[in-house]
């Protein structure tokens, strides 16, 4: 579990793994507070792990102060 609060940034990146059987999914999701240069990266290999964490991130934009 990533702690996504005061996230003000979300970026992902993802692309295709070419050398196994079939190509591998991978993500890069990047996050961190608005104007500042702190930020988080978690990788991912899973397209529900993806959705999980930008879940999380949009919830804690919800709840942070001045969300809608």
């Amino acid at each position: 579990m990533h702690d996504v609060s005061d996230a003000g940034t979300l970026v992902i990146r993802t692309w295709h793994e070419h050398g196994g059987q079939s190509p591998a999914f991978r993500a890069r999701i990047t996050y961190g507070p608005a104007h500042s240069r702190d930020q988080t990266t978690v990788s991912a290999a899973d397209p529900d792990r993806v959705l999980h964490i930008v879940q999380q991130w949009l919830l804690s934009q919800a709840a942070a102060p001045g969300g809608n």
